[in-house]
Protein backbone atom coordinates (compact mmCIF):
# COMPACT_ATOMS: atom_id res chain seq x y z
CA UNK A 1 0.00 0.00 0.00
CA UNK A 2 1.45 3.34 -1.01
CA UNK A 3 1.97 5.94 1.74
CA UNK A 4 1.86 8.90 -0.63
CA UNK A 5 -1.83 9.70 -0.05
CA UNK A 6 -1.27 9.77 3.68
CA UNK A 7 1.67 12.17 3.35
CA UNK A 8 -0.39 14.35 1.08
CA UNK A 9 -3.14 14.49 3.69
CA UNK A 10 -0.73 15.29 6.53
CA UNK A 11 1.21 17.92 4.64
CA UNK A 12 -1.13 20.86 5.53
CA UNK A 13 -1.15 19.87 9.19
CA UNK A 14 2.62 19.57 9.33
CA UNK A 15 2.90 22.94 7.64
CA UNK A 16 0.61 24.47 10.24
CA UNK A 17 2.57 22.96 13.12
CA UNK A 18 5.81 24.35 11.74
CA UNK A 19 4.39 27.88 11.23
CA UNK A 20 5.48 30.39 13.95
CA UNK A 21 2.74 31.92 16.08
CA UNK A 22 1.70 35.22 14.65
CA UNK A 23 -0.37 38.17 15.72
CA UNK A 24 -3.30 37.42 13.42
CA UNK A 25 -4.76 34.71 11.28
CA UNK A 26 -2.50 34.17 8.30
CA UNK A 27 0.32 36.27 9.83
CA UNK A 28 3.57 34.39 9.76
CA UNK A 29 5.37 36.86 11.99
CA UNK A 30 6.41 36.19 15.61
CA UNK A 31 3.97 36.55 18.53
CA UNK A 32 3.83 40.20 19.59
CA UNK A 33 2.59 41.81 22.84
CA UNK A 34 4.38 45.12 22.66
CA UNK A 35 2.68 46.67 25.70
CA UNK A 36 2.95 43.48 27.79
CA UNK A 37 -0.71 43.60 28.81
CA UNK A 38 -1.29 39.91 28.14
CA UNK A 39 -2.99 40.33 24.75
CA UNK A 40 -1.28 39.68 21.42
CA UNK A 41 -1.34 42.40 18.84
CA UNK A 42 -3.89 40.59 16.73
CA UNK A 43 -6.44 40.85 19.51
CA UNK A 44 -5.21 44.06 21.11
CA UNK A 45 -6.55 46.99 19.09
CA UNK A 46 -3.79 49.26 20.43
CA UNK A 47 -0.71 47.30 21.37
CA UNK A 48 1.04 50.45 22.52
CA UNK A 49 -1.33 51.09 25.49
CA UNK A 50 -1.66 48.81 28.48
CA UNK A 51 -5.12 50.18 29.30
CA UNK A 52 -6.54 49.24 25.88
CA UNK A 53 -7.31 45.55 25.29
CA UNK A 54 -10.31 43.18 25.24
CA UNK A 55 -12.18 43.36 28.55
CA UNK A 56 -10.73 46.73 29.57
CA UNK A 57 -12.95 49.39 31.10
CA UNK A 58 -14.56 51.45 28.35
CA UNK A 59 -14.12 55.16 29.08
CA UNK A 60 -15.31 58.38 27.52
CA UNK A 61 -12.03 59.14 25.77
CA UNK A 62 -12.76 58.88 22.06
CA UNK A 63 -11.08 55.48 21.61
CA UNK A 64 -12.16 51.85 21.66
CA UNK A 65 -10.77 50.89 25.07
CA UNK A 66 -12.20 47.36 25.20
CA UNK A 67 -11.58 46.49 21.53
CA UNK A 68 -15.20 45.63 20.75
CA UNK A 69 -15.37 47.82 17.66
CA UNK A 70 -17.34 50.60 19.39
CA UNK A 71 -16.26 53.91 20.89
CA UNK A 72 -17.65 55.61 24.01
CA UNK A 73 -20.69 53.39 24.56
CA UNK A 74 -23.51 54.38 26.91
CA UNK A 75 -22.20 51.99 29.58
CA UNK A 76 -18.74 53.57 29.61
CA UNK A 77 -17.16 53.77 33.06
CA UNK A 78 -16.76 57.02 34.89
CA UNK A 79 -13.10 57.97 35.10
CA UNK A 80 -13.34 58.79 38.81
CA UNK A 81 -12.74 56.40 41.69
CA UNK A 82 -14.85 53.39 42.57
CA UNK A 83 -14.24 49.63 42.40
CA UNK A 84 -17.92 48.84 41.84
CA UNK A 85 -20.87 50.20 39.91
CA UNK A 86 -24.57 49.63 40.62
CA UNK A 87 -26.99 50.76 37.87
CA UNK A 88 -30.20 52.32 39.17
CA UNK A 89 -33.30 52.78 37.00
CA UNK A 90 -35.73 55.46 38.14
CA UNK A 91 -39.40 55.86 37.32
CA UNK A 92 -42.22 58.09 38.57
CA UNK A 93 -45.51 56.19 38.42
CA UNK A 94 -47.85 58.79 39.91
CA UNK A 95 -46.87 62.06 38.28
CA UNK A 96 -44.04 64.46 37.66
CA UNK A 97 -42.31 66.57 40.29
CA UNK A 98 -39.46 68.97 39.57
CA UNK A 99 -36.15 67.71 41.00
CA UNK A 100 -37.83 64.92 42.97
CA UNK A 101 -36.12 63.56 46.06
CA UNK A 102 -35.04 59.95 45.53
CA UNK A 103 -34.77 57.93 48.74
CA UNK A 104 -33.50 54.38 48.44
CA UNK A 105 -32.90 51.98 51.34
CA UNK A 106 -29.63 50.49 50.11
CA UNK A 107 -27.99 47.21 51.18
CA UNK A 108 -24.64 47.10 49.38
CA UNK A 109 -23.34 43.86 50.97
CA UNK A 110 -26.48 42.06 49.73
CA UNK A 111 -26.05 43.47 46.21
CA UNK A 112 -22.39 42.41 46.16
CA UNK A 113 -23.21 38.90 47.35
CA UNK A 114 -25.85 38.54 44.65
CA UNK A 115 -23.18 39.34 42.06
CA UNK A 116 -20.76 36.80 43.53
CA UNK A 117 -18.44 39.52 44.80
CA UNK A 118 -16.85 40.08 48.19
CA UNK A 119 -19.72 41.43 50.35
CA UNK A 120 -17.38 42.99 52.90
CA UNK A 121 -16.64 46.08 50.82
CA UNK A 122 -17.14 49.13 52.98
CA UNK A 123 -19.49 51.97 52.22
CA UNK A 124 -16.81 54.59 52.72
CA UNK A 125 -18.47 56.96 50.31
CA UNK A 126 -20.65 56.84 47.25
CA UNK A 127 -20.79 58.87 44.06
CA UNK A 128 -23.72 59.17 41.68
CA UNK A 129 -23.04 59.70 37.99
CA UNK A 130 -25.35 60.21 35.02
CA UNK A 131 -24.24 57.68 32.38
CA UNK A 132 -23.61 58.40 28.71
CA UNK A 133 -20.51 59.98 27.21
CA UNK A 134 -22.57 62.49 25.23
CA UNK A 135 -23.58 64.18 28.49
CA UNK A 136 -20.09 64.20 29.93
CA UNK A 137 -20.92 61.87 32.86
CA UNK A 138 -21.86 64.65 35.32
CA UNK A 139 -21.91 63.82 39.02
CA UNK A 140 -25.01 64.33 41.17
CA UNK A 141 -24.76 65.33 44.84
CA UNK A 142 -25.62 62.33 47.00
CA UNK A 143 -25.91 61.58 50.70
CA UNK A 144 -26.11 58.39 52.75
CA UNK A 145 -27.73 58.20 56.18
CA UNK A 146 -25.59 55.42 57.61
CA UNK A 147 -27.74 54.55 60.64
CA UNK A 148 -31.03 54.69 58.78
CA UNK A 149 -32.72 52.22 56.44
CA UNK A 150 -36.10 53.38 55.16
CA UNK A 151 -36.48 56.70 56.96
CA UNK A 152 -39.19 57.89 54.57
CA UNK A 153 -40.35 54.44 53.46
CA UNK A 154 -40.94 52.29 56.56
CA UNK A 155 -42.20 52.60 60.12
CA UNK A 156 -38.96 51.39 61.74
CA UNK A 157 -35.78 52.70 60.15
CA UNK A 158 -33.03 52.47 62.79
CA UNK A 159 -29.97 50.56 61.56
CA UNK A 160 -26.42 49.83 62.74
CA UNK A 161 -23.60 52.09 61.63
CA UNK A 162 -20.80 50.85 59.41
CA UNK A 163 -22.56 47.77 58.00
CA UNK A 164 -22.67 48.88 54.35
CA UNK A 165 -26.38 49.68 54.53
CA UNK A 166 -28.09 53.05 54.62
CA UNK A 167 -30.53 55.43 53.01
CA UNK A 168 -29.24 56.80 49.71
CA UNK A 169 -30.63 60.29 49.05
CA UNK A 170 -30.35 62.46 45.96
CA UNK A 171 -32.39 64.76 43.73
CA UNK A 172 -33.07 63.59 40.20
CA UNK A 173 -31.41 65.86 37.66
CA UNK A 174 -31.14 65.02 33.98
CA UNK A 175 -28.10 67.19 33.21
CA UNK A 176 -26.24 67.64 36.50
CA UNK A 177 -26.97 71.37 36.58
CA UNK A 178 -28.52 72.28 39.97
CA UNK A 179 -29.69 75.65 38.65
CA UNK A 180 -32.38 73.90 36.59
CA UNK A 181 -35.03 71.57 38.03
CA UNK A 182 -36.10 68.85 35.61
CA UNK A 183 -39.03 66.54 36.25
CA UNK A 184 -39.15 62.79 35.89
CA UNK A 185 -42.27 62.32 33.77
CA UNK A 186 -44.67 59.37 34.23
CA UNK A 187 -43.61 56.52 31.98
CA UNK A 188 -40.08 57.87 31.67
CA UNK A 189 -37.22 55.63 32.76
CA UNK A 190 -33.95 57.24 33.74
CA UNK A 191 -30.65 55.66 34.73
CA UNK A 192 -28.14 56.73 37.34
CA UNK A 193 -24.97 54.82 38.19
CA UNK A 194 -23.87 54.44 41.79
CA UNK A 195 -20.11 54.05 42.22
CA UNK A 196 -18.89 52.83 45.60
CA UNK A 197 -16.06 51.31 47.64
CA UNK A 198 -13.98 54.32 46.78
CA UNK A 199 -10.44 55.29 47.55
CA UNK A 200 -11.44 58.91 48.07
CA UNK A 201 -14.38 60.54 49.80
CA UNK A 202 -16.89 62.52 47.80
CA UNK A 203 -15.98 66.19 47.42
CA UNK A 204 -17.89 68.87 49.28
CA UNK A 205 -20.71 70.42 47.27
CA UNK A 206 -22.65 73.62 47.67
CA UNK A 207 -26.08 73.12 49.21
CA UNK A 208 -28.84 75.63 49.96
CA UNK A 209 -29.65 73.78 53.19
CA UNK A 210 -29.22 75.69 56.44
CA UNK A 211 -29.73 73.51 59.51
CA UNK A 212 -29.52 73.98 63.25
CA UNK A 213 -31.13 72.07 66.07
CA UNK A 214 -34.25 74.23 65.85
CA UNK A 215 -34.36 75.64 62.31
CA UNK A 216 -34.24 74.23 58.78
CA UNK A 217 -34.37 76.16 55.50
CA UNK A 218 -33.45 75.62 51.86
CA UNK A 219 -34.37 78.78 49.95
CA UNK A 220 -37.91 77.47 49.39
CA UNK A 221 -39.26 76.59 52.82
CA UNK A 222 -38.28 77.64 56.33
CA UNK A 223 -39.09 75.62 59.44
CA UNK A 224 -38.79 76.48 63.12
CA UNK A 225 -39.14 73.96 65.96
CA UNK A 226 -39.98 74.80 69.57
CA UNK A 227 -37.98 72.71 72.09
CA UNK A 228 -40.13 74.04 74.96
CA UNK A 229 -43.32 72.71 73.36
CA UNK A 230 -42.57 69.11 72.46
CA UNK A 231 -40.01 70.02 69.79
CA UNK A 232 -42.95 70.61 67.46
CA UNK A 233 -43.27 72.95 64.48
CA UNK A 234 -43.91 76.54 65.48
CA UNK A 235 -43.48 78.05 61.99
CA UNK A 236 -43.55 76.73 58.43
CA UNK A 237 -43.34 79.25 55.62
CA UNK A 238 -42.82 79.24 51.87
CA UNK A 239 -40.66 81.70 49.92
CA UNK A 240 -40.37 84.09 52.86
CA UNK A 241 -44.13 84.42 53.32
CA UNK A 242 -46.23 84.17 56.44
CA UNK A 243 -46.30 80.93 58.40
CA UNK A 244 -48.97 78.53 57.15
CA UNK A 245 -48.87 76.15 60.10
CA UNK A 246 -48.16 76.01 63.86
CA UNK A 247 -48.12 72.55 65.38
CA UNK A 248 -46.93 73.68 68.81
CA UNK A 249 -50.01 75.89 69.27
CA UNK A 250 -52.52 73.07 68.84
CA UNK A 251 -54.45 72.60 72.04
CA UNK A 252 -54.90 68.89 71.34
CA UNK A 253 -53.51 66.11 69.18
CA UNK A 254 -49.86 65.25 68.46
CA UNK A 255 -50.28 62.41 70.91
CA UNK A 256 -53.18 60.52 72.51
CA UNK A 257 -56.05 61.30 74.85
CA UNK A 258 -55.32 59.62 78.20
CA UNK A 259 -57.86 61.12 80.59
CA UNK A 260 -56.75 64.34 78.95
CA UNK A 261 -54.45 65.13 76.07
CA UNK A 262 -50.97 63.68 76.53
CA UNK A 263 -49.78 66.69 74.59
CA UNK A 264 -51.59 69.82 75.72
CA UNK A 265 -50.71 73.37 74.73
CA UNK A 266 -48.02 73.41 77.41
CA UNK A 267 -46.22 70.45 75.80
CA UNK A 268 -43.36 69.15 77.90
CA UNK A 269 -39.91 70.23 76.73
CA UNK A 270 -38.20 67.95 74.24
CA UNK A 271 -34.60 67.13 73.39
CA UNK A 272 -33.71 68.14 69.84
CA UNK A 273 -30.80 66.60 67.95
CA UNK A 274 -29.50 67.58 64.52
CA UNK A 275 -28.87 64.24 62.80
CA UNK A 276 -27.95 65.39 59.28
CA UNK A 277 -27.08 68.71 57.66
CA UNK A 278 -26.96 67.81 53.96
CA UNK A 279 -25.96 68.22 51.24
CA UNK A 280 -29.22 66.55 50.17
CA UNK A 281 -31.27 66.20 53.37
CA UNK A 282 -31.29 67.95 56.74
CA UNK A 283 -32.81 65.97 59.60
CA UNK A 284 -33.78 66.88 63.17
CA UNK A 285 -35.02 64.45 65.82
CA UNK A 286 -37.16 65.59 68.77
CA UNK A 287 -37.68 63.29 71.76
CA UNK A 288 -40.00 63.92 74.71
CA UNK A 289 -42.22 62.22 77.26
CA UNK A 290 -45.52 63.39 78.63
CA UNK A 291 -48.50 61.75 80.30
CA UNK A 292 -47.10 58.21 79.97
CA UNK A 293 -46.33 58.51 76.27
CA UNK A 294 -42.83 58.78 74.83
CA UNK A 295 -42.87 60.74 71.57
CA UNK A 296 -40.21 60.82 68.88
CA UNK A 297 -40.43 63.12 65.90
CA UNK A 298 -38.22 63.38 62.84
CA UNK A 299 -38.38 66.49 60.64
CA UNK A 300 -36.63 66.31 57.26
CA UNK A 301 -36.15 68.96 54.56
CA UNK A 302 -34.39 68.31 51.26
CA UNK A 303 -32.15 70.72 49.40
CA UNK A 304 -34.25 71.46 46.31
CA UNK A 305 -37.88 70.88 47.28
CA UNK A 306 -40.39 72.84 49.46
CA UNK A 307 -42.14 69.91 51.18
CA UNK A 308 -41.38 68.86 54.74
CA UNK A 309 -41.27 65.22 55.79
CA UNK A 310 -42.59 64.47 59.30
CA UNK A 311 -42.23 61.09 60.98
CA UNK A 312 -43.72 60.29 64.40
CA UNK A 313 -43.61 57.43 66.88
CA UNK A 314 -45.56 57.22 70.17
CA UNK A 315 -44.76 54.46 72.70
CA UNK A 316 -46.44 53.86 76.07
CA UNK A 317 -43.94 54.17 78.93
CA UNK A 318 -46.45 52.72 81.42
CA UNK A 319 -49.77 50.90 81.36
CA UNK A 320 -52.26 53.35 79.85
CA UNK A 321 -55.97 53.65 79.23
CA UNK A 322 -56.99 55.48 76.06
CA UNK A 323 -60.40 56.91 76.85
CA UNK A 324 -61.28 59.77 74.53
CA UNK A 325 -65.00 60.55 74.91
CA UNK A 326 -67.04 58.68 72.33
CA UNK A 327 -64.11 56.72 70.90
CA UNK A 328 -60.61 56.07 72.14
CA UNK A 329 -59.44 55.93 68.48
CA UNK A 330 -60.56 59.51 67.86
CA UNK A 331 -58.06 60.54 70.51
CA UNK A 332 -54.98 59.14 68.72
CA UNK A 333 -53.76 61.89 66.43
CA UNK A 334 -50.30 61.59 64.87
CA UNK A 335 -50.45 65.20 63.72
CA UNK A 336 -52.46 68.30 64.53
CA UNK A 337 -51.67 71.96 63.85
CA UNK A 338 -53.19 75.42 63.80
CA UNK A 339 -53.50 77.26 60.50
CA UNK A 340 -54.29 80.74 61.83
CA UNK A 341 -51.88 82.27 59.30
CA UNK A 342 -54.23 81.25 56.50
CA UNK A 343 -56.97 83.74 57.33
CA UNK A 344 -60.17 82.83 55.53
CA UNK A 345 -58.63 79.59 54.31
CA UNK A 346 -60.83 76.86 52.88
CA UNK A 347 -60.42 73.29 54.10
CA UNK A 348 -60.45 70.36 51.68
CA UNK A 349 -60.53 66.68 52.65
CA UNK A 350 -60.26 63.93 50.07
CA UNK A 351 -60.39 60.16 50.64
CA UNK A 352 -59.49 58.45 47.33
CA UNK A 353 -60.06 54.72 46.95
CA UNK A 354 -56.56 54.09 45.58
CA UNK A 355 -54.52 56.28 47.93
CA UNK A 356 -54.25 57.77 51.40
CA UNK A 357 -56.60 60.53 52.55
CA UNK A 358 -55.40 64.09 52.05
CA UNK A 359 -56.25 67.33 53.80
CA UNK A 360 -55.52 70.91 52.80
CA UNK A 361 -56.17 74.43 53.98
CA UNK A 362 -55.73 77.17 51.37
CA UNK A 363 -56.52 80.75 50.56
CA UNK A 364 -56.38 82.06 47.01
CA UNK A 365 -52.72 82.95 47.57
CA UNK A 366 -51.21 80.04 49.51
CA UNK A 367 -51.92 76.94 51.54
CA UNK A 368 -50.58 73.74 53.06
CA UNK A 369 -51.50 70.17 52.13
CA UNK A 370 -50.87 67.00 54.09
CA UNK A 371 -50.96 63.26 53.35
CA UNK A 372 -49.46 60.02 54.63
CA UNK A 373 -46.51 58.50 52.78
CA UNK A 374 -46.33 55.70 55.40
CA UNK A 375 -49.75 55.43 57.07
CA UNK A 376 -50.46 53.71 60.39
CA UNK A 377 -52.10 50.29 60.35
CA UNK A 378 -55.52 51.75 61.15
CA UNK A 379 -57.10 55.02 59.99
CA UNK A 380 -60.56 54.99 61.54
CA UNK A 381 -61.42 58.63 60.87
CA UNK A 382 -60.93 60.88 57.87
CA UNK A 383 -58.66 63.89 58.40
CA UNK A 384 -60.21 67.21 59.29
CA UNK A 385 -59.71 70.85 58.38
CA UNK A 386 -61.98 72.91 60.57
CA UNK A 387 -61.83 75.84 62.99
CA UNK A 388 -58.26 76.60 61.86
CA UNK A 389 -57.19 73.07 62.82
CA UNK A 390 -55.50 70.57 60.54
CA UNK A 391 -55.90 67.03 61.97
CA UNK A 392 -54.97 63.50 60.90
CA UNK A 393 -55.94 60.33 62.76
CA UNK A 394 -54.50 56.83 62.93
CA UNK A 395 -52.87 54.22 65.16
CA UNK A 396 -51.10 50.85 65.12
CA UNK A 397 -53.21 49.08 67.75
CA UNK A 398 -54.94 45.76 67.16
CA UNK A 399 -58.48 46.60 68.27
CA UNK A 400 -61.74 46.57 66.36
CA UNK A 401 -64.06 48.01 69.00
CA UNK A 402 -63.60 51.76 68.75
CA UNK A 403 -66.12 52.69 71.42
CA UNK A 404 -65.33 53.26 75.06
CA UNK A 405 -61.75 52.89 76.29
CA UNK A 406 -58.76 50.71 75.45
CA UNK A 407 -56.05 49.43 77.83
CA UNK A 408 -52.53 49.66 76.43
CA UNK A 409 -49.63 47.85 78.16
CA UNK A 410 -46.31 49.59 78.73
CA UNK A 411 -43.97 49.29 75.76
CA UNK A 412 -46.77 49.27 73.20
CA UNK A 413 -46.27 51.36 70.07
CA UNK A 414 -49.50 53.33 69.81
CA UNK A 415 -48.08 54.87 66.63
CA UNK A 416 -45.22 52.75 65.30
CA UNK A 417 -43.83 55.24 62.81
CA UNK A 418 -45.98 57.21 60.39
CA UNK A 419 -44.50 59.36 57.63
CA UNK A 420 -46.37 62.47 56.53
CA UNK A 421 -45.56 64.87 53.74
CA UNK A 422 -46.45 68.53 54.37
CA UNK A 423 -46.55 70.58 51.20
CA UNK A 424 -46.71 74.38 51.53
CA UNK A 425 -47.82 75.76 48.20
CA UNK A 426 -48.91 78.89 46.37
CA UNK A 427 -52.46 79.20 45.11
CA UNK A 428 -55.42 76.94 45.93
CA UNK A 429 -55.23 73.19 46.49
CA UNK A 430 -56.22 72.41 42.90
CA UNK A 431 -52.78 73.61 41.83
CA UNK A 432 -51.00 71.38 44.36
CA UNK A 433 -53.06 68.17 44.34
CA UNK A 434 -51.09 66.35 41.63
CA UNK A 435 -47.78 67.27 43.24
CA UNK A 436 -48.91 65.95 46.62
CA UNK A 437 -50.02 62.67 45.07
CA UNK A 438 -46.71 62.28 43.26
CA UNK A 439 -44.77 62.97 46.46
CA UNK A 440 -46.75 60.31 48.33
CA UNK A 441 -46.00 57.73 45.62
CA UNK A 442 -42.36 58.76 45.35
CA UNK A 443 -39.80 57.73 42.77
CA UNK A 444 -39.44 54.01 42.23
CA UNK A 445 -35.92 52.63 41.96
CA UNK A 446 -34.99 49.33 40.33
CA UNK A 447 -31.50 48.14 41.24
CA UNK A 448 -29.41 46.36 38.63
CA UNK A 449 -26.51 43.97 39.17
CA UNK A 450 -23.29 45.20 40.74
CA UNK A 451 -20.42 45.34 38.26
CA UNK A 452 -16.73 45.22 39.16
CA UNK A 453 -14.55 47.70 37.32
CA UNK A 454 -12.40 45.79 34.79
CA UNK A 455 -8.70 45.83 35.52
CA UNK A 456 -6.49 47.84 33.18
Amino acid sequence: MSCLPLLVLLAPLLACRSQPAGDAAGDTGPAVDADADGYLAGLDCDDARTDVHPGAAERCDGIDDDCDGQVDEDDAWWDGPGRYRLPLTLSAPAGSVAAPLVDLPLDLPARLAEAGLDPSAALDSVRLVLPGCAGGLPELPAQVLDESLGLLRTAAHSDEAGNGRGDLLFHWDEDGDPSTDEALAPGQAARVDLYFDLEAAAPAVDSPLVATGTELSNGHSALRLDPDHGGLISQLSLDGGASVLDQSAAGSGNGAWIGDWSSVASYAPATLQLLATGPVLALVQAEGENHGLATTWWFALSARRPELWVKSRFVATEDLVLDHPGSWSNGVRPFQARTDGLVGGVGTVETPKDGPPTVDVSTAEQGVALAYRVPPARIDYAPEACDANLIVYGHDLDADDLSGSLSVPAGTAVVAGTVLVLLPHTGPFDAARATLQALVAGVEVAQGTVEARPAD
